[in-house]
């Protein structure tokens, strides 16, 4: 029986240093190693994993020359059918509509994404959200807890499939160098700086922590719109001097593996790459209850989860482990294992190839492994 490689070619809004984009870089380098073709067709240009896509030789193209959306969806069009993939997927929510028609006028596959708590991306896209998660043939969502969110909105789709956020387990490790325990301890906290995030929680705690943690040390990185407004409540709460902004970092494991705790305030997510990254790197975490974040954190075991916005028991958990440095420590070496078990990027490829078999089989009606090569 003579068959061919698959090919997915991947629509993405942007290919900046974020949490969707690091998602589409290890699920192209996971399918290539299995033999799988891959394109990325990107509505940004120049952006940082535009070039470590094209390292691995995954081609990335050009494709947001237009404002026009028709325009964009007419140029998708043109290289979907040079390219002829079996499956059109989309990064994003908000490039799930090009996935759908774009696969609709070349008889490809297509499948959307859903991230975060899905709610909020719907309503920010207006009358297109909704038509965003029903017209992909499939969407692929991150979380349960944006499922379940689909299914009590109404949001639901008939082909929807969990694929869990990945983490390269030999890039963010836990630092060969132990740490004094009379050391400084360190705080680390990342994420763009936008209101849901909710780092005014954080500094609120952190003024708490102090009173009776003299040696606690923050590190916030990342940027955004409220950046200002945080360093002048860092300055009213009287943490200005503890409270580090250093900016977006490119290259995050040494940030992870110079820290001590994480922590995580925001108002909703999906399954931040964040938390999964500062686990793999040995860190217990201190989150809100979050999207998947109950699930993710196992509490009393590799970290502690509170209720949103409870400044009080954020505070009280930053306390607990910055005065036992042995809890933390184990709690440290548990979240590595949890990683390491359930998150690696090593299952990515099979975990994706799960979904592929089942969308074009159910398509098809026969076994897509007569004529495409599935491992």
């Amino acid at each position: 029986m003579t068959t061919r490689p698959l090919r997915v070619s991947f629509i993405a809004g942007t290919l900046g240093n974020g949490g969707a984009e690091r998602q589409l870089f290890y699920m192209s380098s996971s399918l290539l190693q299995t033999g799988t073709q891959c394109q990325v067709l990107s509505l940004d240009q120049n952006q940082f994993y535009h070039t470590r896509l094209a390292e691995i030789g995954v081609p990335v193209v050009y494709v947001g020359q237009y404002k026009s959306r028709l325009r964009r969806l007419l140029r998708i069009v043109q290289e979907v059918q040079q390219w002829n993939p079996d499956i059109i997927q989309s990064s994003h929510l908000y490039t799930n509509l090009y996935a759908a028609f774009a696969a609709w006028m070349t008889s490809s596959y297509s499948i959307g994404a859903n991230r975060s708590d899905v709610y909020h991306e719907v309503q920010s896209l207006r009358y297109l959200g909704k038509l965003s998660l029903k017209c992909p043939g499939a969407i692929i969502s991150n979380s349960e807890h944006a499922i379940q969110t689909m299914q009590d909105k109404k949001l639901r789709h008939r082909n929807i499939f969990l694929l869990e956020n990945a983490v390269d387990c030999e890039y963010f490790r836990p630092s060969p160098r132990s740490k004094p325990h009379t050391a400084q301890i360190q705080v680390v906290a990342v994420g763009r700086l936008v209101t849901l995030k909710r780092y005014d929680v954080l500094l609120s705690a952190i003024a708490i922590v102090r009173r009776t943690i003299p040696n606690i040390k923050v590190r916030i990185v990342g940027d955004g719109p409220q950046r200002a407004n945080l360093e002048s409540l860092a300055t009213e709460l009287a943490v200005h001097d503890i409270v580090d902004f250093v900016g977006e970092q490119y290259d995050m494991s040494p940030i992870y593996q110079g820290g001590d705790i994480f922590v995580l305030t925001s108002d909703y997510e999906g399954t931040p790459n964040v938390v999964l990254e500062a686990m793999a790197c040995g860190l217990p975490v201190i989150a809100t209850r979050a999207g998947a974040m109950a699930k993710l954190i196992d509490n009393g075991r590799t970290g502690f989860v509170t209720d949103i916005g409870d400044v009080d028991a954020i505070a009280t958990s930053i306390t607990e482990l910055a005065s036992h440095p042995d809890q933390r420590v184990q709690m440290g070496y548990s979240a590595r294992a949890k990683i390491e078990a359930q998150f690696s990027s090593e299952t990515y490829a099979s975990r994706l190839y799960a979904i592929y078999y089942q969308v074009l089989k159910n398509r098809g009606g026969k076994n897509p492994s007569e004529s495409l090569r599935f491992p």
